[in-house]
Formats: structure tokens, sequence, C-alpha cells
């Protein structure tokens, strides 16, 4: 077989391996399985708040620690406490964060979703930018209510 036919029977089978693993639990049927939710527990809770230095508002707690619904994907509300922990300081460092601000989670355009943890607000950032923010609810449960309306 001619080298150049080789190549593009690769970068094929790429593409398709590269959407159908895009396409993981976004609709029914999907051929590969979303991962399984993380239930966060109380120590891991005691843990985010240790090391970041906030205590985190109940409602938002309380979602980590329960299944959640469908509308709320593993990814714009991460399950992870190690990933927060790092995501957060990694913020705080690189784009000056308040110490009450803490990373949640992102969106496909990879956005950040902040909570402030004095507030209760749960908000978007471009890129890390405080300056640029939207999609605000002013609580946790706000914004769950608002992603189950959607």
């Amino acid at each position: 077989m001619h080298p150049a036919l080789l190549i593009l029977i690769a970068l094929v089978a790429a593409l398709i391996l590269w959407r159908v693993s895009a396409r993981k639990g976004s609709a029914p049927g999907a051929s590969i399985p979303a991962p399984p939710i993380n239930l966060l527990s109380a120590g891991d809770i005691a843990s985010i708040e240790a090391a970041l230095g906030v205590t985190l508002p109940t409602d938002y707690a309380s979602f980590l620690q329960t299944m959640r619904p469908e509308a709320i994907d593993e990814t714009s509300v991460r399950d992870d406490a190690e990933l927060i922990i790092e995501f957060t300081r990694e913020y705080r460092d690189s784009s000056q964060w308040p110490a009450h601000l803490v990373w949640i989670g992102d969106e496909a355009d990879g956005s950040p979703r902040v909570l402030d943890c004095s507030s209760g607000e749960v908000f978007r950032v471009e890129k890390g930018n405080l300056r640029k923010t939207w999609d605000r609810h002013p609580s946790f449960s706000a914004f769950v209510a608002a992603r189950l309306r959607e």
C-alpha cells in the first residue's frame, strides 16, 4: 500500500475516534458512557475548606455529596476535591483571584465557573479574568435551578 494512503487511513481513523470520544455522554445511546459522578465525603469538603481557607456555602457542599441532576455535568461542576484545590490555587496565583473565590468547574469554551464563598454567588469568567464575568447567579442553588429550567 502507498505510504500516503496509509497516512490518510490513519488520519481518518483518528478523526473517527476523536469524534466518538467528544460525544462522550452527550446524547442518549452515545457509544462511550460518561464517567460516574464522584460523591465527595464530608472529609473531602473539609479538605477543600482547609486547603483554600474558605467555608463553602452549604448548598454547594451538599450538592457535591449527593447525586446530581443530568443538567449539571461533571465538567461544569467538578467532583474532585484535589482538582478544585489545584485549579483554585492556580487562578489565585496567575490571575490574582481573591481568597474568597473558588474554582468549581469549566464550560466547553474553557471559561471557569467561580463560587464566591463570601456572597454565595456563582458566575463565569473569561479565561480567569475577573473583569469579564457573566452568567451570574445569586447562589449555587439558583445556578442549579437555572440549569434545570434550560
